[in-house]
């Protein structure tokens, strides 16, 4: 297991385990008049979104979340469903939350890959849905192969006929089990996909050729230029779920293999790539041992919203907790 770093532990003021925080947000999402099933479901994915540690997402996103709907007040979601295939959908998310718009869409594709094989949905006028990790673990965890990419701006450069041009790379994100109860996954930025080097040319992204290496022998040519065609960056502006059954595949044992390939071909090539197979990540289950690091600004944060919407704020149990680590 990984353990935290030093530099975290100094700033951090205190961990809080995750059942108690998700207790809190649940209570606190509820109070300000959201469903129950939604509270719920917007608290379990904030608070994993920590546990996988996502960067700035998690609590911080979590308590941007809370000031939010106190200030706007909730917005029934607005969500359209554009069936274009008997395996693809397109999603418009209109001005709705962007982690529910993305739950809806990943369970979509989901679906379709339990009735046909193949699930894909693109979404477009998405806010932020956090990090792609908590959808395709969710699909990877019920035994499918899950695929999310999600656009992200590039670097200007600066061609010689002194036209300003912007890349587009993709942030990728990939989980399946080959075996019981251990999930493997994939997260990078295209730009670290460097078993495809020199294909990122004109503002292509290396994630379509990824995509095209690991799907072309075993997925109809015609389903497989509308699913490319659905993860172009030109026609989206939101991520891409792609969704497999090996089961209901024809050759479903072969391309699990061939999964397992790719996947251990890219990170033998690139030291950037991160590539994690223990049967929840090693952050996830440090952080589930020894509680969700909070910053002082943050614990003042809950604390206030504690007091405001009178919510019993989250316990900070040592007994809750695992000893520190060293």
């Amino acid at each position: 297991m990984k353990s935290l770093e030093k530099s975290e532990a100094e700033f951090f003021t205190h961990r809080l385990p995750a059942h108690s925080l998700m207790r809190w947000a649940t209570e606190c999402f509820a109070t300000l008049s959201l469903p129950d099933e939604i509270a719920l479901l917007l608290a379990q994915s904030l608070v994993r979104m920590s546990l996988l540690e996502l960067g700035s997402r998690g609590v911080g996103r979590l308590l941007l979340e809370i000031d939010a709907v106190s200030k706007d007040g909730w917005v029934e979601p607005d969500i359209a469903v554009q069936f274009t295939g008997e395996s693809i959908a397109r999603v418009d998310g209109g001005a709705s939350n962007g982690i529910l718009v993305a739950h809806h869409s990943n369970e979509l594709a989901i679906l379709h890959a339990i009735a046909t094989g193949v699930g894909a949905v693109s979404i477009k006028s998405l806010f932020d849905c956090g990090g792609l990790p908590l959808y395709t673990r969710r699909a990877a965890e019920i035994r499918l192969v899950s695929i999310a990419t999600s656009p992200m701006a590039g670097i200007p450069t600066e061609p010689t006929d002194h036209r300003v041009v912007s890349p587009t790379r993709a942030r990728i994100s990939v989980a399946f089990q080959c075996e019981p109860v251990v999930v493997t996954s994939l997260d990078v930025e295209d730009s670290d996909l460097s078993i495809y080097a020199g294909i990122n040319q004109n503002g292509q992204d290396r994630s379509s050729l990824f995509l095209q290496t690991l799907l072309a022998p075993y997925i109809g040519s015609a389903l497989l230029v509308d699913i490319l065609n659905m993860f172009a960056w030109q026609d989206r502006a939101g991520p891409v779920f792609l969704v497999i059954d090996p089961a209901r595949l024809s050759e479903g044992m072969r391309f699990m293999e061939h999964v397992v390939e790719t996947i251990e071909s890219i990170r033998r090539s690139s030291n950037s790539v991160r590539v994690q197979t223990d049967q929840v990540t090693a952050n996830e289950t440090a952080r589930r041992a020894y509680g969700i690091p909070i910053t002082q600004t943050q614990e003042r944060q809950i604390t206030t919203w504690s007091k405001t919407l009178g919510v019993v704020p989250p316990s900070c149990d040592q007994d809750d907790l695992a000893p520190p680590l060293h």
